[in-house]
């Protein structure tokens, strides 16, 4: 939709909106997707639950914790072979190590070595019970591997490593697989004969030699040369002999184990209370967060001026936040009851904005109406005729709602007869129904009289026609009272007669789709609106503009909101505001931290 010049201008100067002329939400200029201050809104508004959230997962970690019993961390670790010992040790034989590390690794958690386990220290469980509580894992680029035990008591985790630790050694047969201790030292002891021939023939090589080089006869040559030739092959025979036997000896213990660091008492690992609440907490956290997403996904509400202007492409003239306590119709004229606080401001903010909306359209009545019943669009049309008339407008407030009427109460005035009463007797003056109201003595009230069966008829006749066009002859502005858009066609009979149409939505309640539907069902007539007011705004939801502008305003003129020297006056006299009208202040102390935290926010933002 496209805003003329004079409401681009005036959007601007009351909502402080950044867009130049042409800035239309629909077009890439406007503000289509989320700013950053959205997000942190959403935050803000969410805060408590993401702080409750929180708060319950980490205390509920920190009791189920502490009565969580301890337990106890007890480790061995063992060797496979005896690459350290051998001082001629070989690539070959320490991959072949490593291997066999992973291999027992994954053993010491298996059914033979854990039954083993169970009888030997007579555990009154099976060997499943075991299978959670016995790890093993091999030591990277190492051949040794750790068995570790948790339990909840240090001696059991302690005896559990390593009798771990013995039954994997016997399982796999090491004492077999070892030298018999006899052979062994047999072994040892020709090793040692041999070595001790292979040391003692090559100095007399080095003799033979040395006898060569000095010879001179054929024979003595011949004889030198075979002599040599002969502790050569000796020579050679030994050391071949030699190493078969190291490698007999060495190769007999390449798949042992040997305990390295035996199991200790162990040592407390859990549970770890900080641990457990902080994760409580991210969890807590973390399910209060994608809860709100999706809240807020669902959500379809119009929350807010901008999101309004952003989805409707429908132009916010003015926010009226939520006043609680209202428990009659009268209480919510809260221009007429309290005209200095910030909710009459907002209403006087509200009459500026349509002056300048009207100023280009034709002369006619102003229609108010809403998407949905309980919307508030009579409480906006009775506040909105009384700052009219508060500013000298002469103003002619007519309840055109024939269903459900309720302007008649908000001045306290009688509904026996009105706008029907016309409708049924021609002969009656208009003059004659139209009620006074006590302290606005330029606002008269046509009330709706007695319900007819055909509201739309009624409304849609020429003699209604002719009554508004009376009202807008004798006063500067008529104020008509719809029913809502998406129940009753009544709302559209009395816009295409009207000079403008103001939709009011409620924050809370109002469905973007469903404000959509109006919007289409009053352009199907030819109807736009002149803008929409955003009735029932939370502050926790409100932009940053309209947050900071109520915080400021309050904070600035606060007598309306605080108790004076006595009796029903202010500090200087001024008449003071019913409880039941007087809007959501911030609280004092730490109770409206929150709130005055969250507008400072805002306004920065802003």
């Amino acid at each position: 939709m496209r805003l003329t010049p004079l409401q681009q201008l005036t959007d601007a100067l009351v909502h402080g909106d950044a867009r130049g002329p042409g800035g239309d939400p629909s077009e890439p200029g406007g503000r289509s997707t989320m700013e950053l201050r959205d997000y942190l809104a959403i935050g803000r508004r969410w805060l408590w639950l993401f702080a409750l959230a929180s708060a319950v997962a980490a205390v509920g970690a920190w009791v189920g914790t502490r009565f969580m019993p301890n337990t106890y961390r007890s480790s061995t670790t063992l060797m496979v072979g005896s690459a350290l010992d051998n001082p001629e040790v070989s690539a070959q034989s320490i991959y072949l190590s490593n291997q066999l590390a992973t291999a027992y690794a994954q053993m010491a958690t298996r059914e033979p070595v854990l039954e083993g386990v169970v009888n030997a220290l007579d555990l009154p469980v099976g060997w499943e019970a075991l299978k959670g509580m016995i790890k093993a894992q091999p030591q990277p680029g190492s051949p040794m591997l750790e068995i570790s035990v948790v339990a909840t008591r240090p001696e059991v985790a302690q005896a559990l490593a390593s009798e771990a630790a013995r039954q994997l050694i016997a399982s796999t047969k090491t004492a077999e697989l070892l030298v018999d201790q006899k052979d062994a030292s047999f072994l040892q002891a020709q090793i040692e004969q041999l070595r001790g021939s292979i040391e003692q023939v090559q100095p007399e090589l080095e003799d033979l030699q040395a006898q060569l080089d000095t010879a001179t006869s054929a024979r003595q040559i011949s004889e030198l040369q075979s002599r040599m030739a002969g502790k050569q092959a000796q020579l050679n025979e030994w050391r071949s002999r030699y190493a078969e036997m190291r490698t007999q000896l060495g190769g007999s213990v390449a798949n042992s184990l040997t305990i390295i660091e035996s199991a200790t008492p162990g040592q407390r690992v859990g549970p770890n209370v900080r641990m457990n609440v902080l994760l409580a907490a991210l969890l807590g956290l973390g399910l209060a967060l994608t809860a709100v997403l999706i809240l807020e996904y669902l959500d379809d509400t119009v929350k807010n001026p901008e999101l309004i202007e952003r989805r409707l492409g429908l132009v916010s003239l003015a926010a009226i936040m939520r006043f609680d306590d209202v428990e009659r119709r009268a209480d919510g004229l809260v221009a007429l009851h309290a005209p200095r606080s910030p909710m009459s401001e907002v209403y006087r903010t509200l009459r500026t904005n349509i002056s300048f909306a009207l100023l280009q359209r034709d002369p006619g009545p102003l229609v108010v109406t809403s998407v949905a019943p309980g919307e508030g669009k009579s409480t906006t049309a009775a506040n909105l005729a009384t700052v009219f008339a508060q500013s000298g407008k002469r103003v002619a407030l007519v309840d055109g709602d024939l269903r459900k009427p309720s302007l008649h109460r908000f001045f306290g005035l009688s509904n026996s007869y009105g706008l029907t009463n016309l409708m049924l007797d021609p002969k009656l003056d208009t003059e004659s129904m139209l009620q006074d109201v006590e302290a606005l003595p330029d606002l008269r009230l046509l009330t709706s009289g007695p319900l007819p069966p055909n509201p739309a008829e009624i409304l849609g006749s020429d003699r209604t026609a002719r009554i508004l066009q009376g009202l807008q002859h004798d006063f500067d502005l008529v104020i008509v009272d719809s029913p809502p858009v998406m129940l009753v066609t009544d709302p559209v009979v009395l816009s295409m007669q009207a000079a403008g149409t103001l939709l009011v939505l409620d924050a809370n309640t109002t469905r973007v789709d469903a404000a959509r539907k109006a919007l289409e069902t009053l352009a199907r007539s030819g109807i736009t609106p002149i803008g929409a007011v955003v009735n029932k705004l939370e502050s926790e939801k409100a932009g940053g503009y309209y947050r900071y502008a109520y915080s400021s305003y309050q904070s600035g003129y606060g007598d309306y909101f605080g108790g004076g020297d006595g009796g029903d006056g202010g500090p200087d006299g001024r008449p003071q505001p019913p409880d039941g009208q007087r809007p959501r202040a911030p609280q004092p102390g730490l109770a409206g931290l929150r709130d005055r935290i969250g507008a400072a926010i805002s306004g920065l933002l802003s």
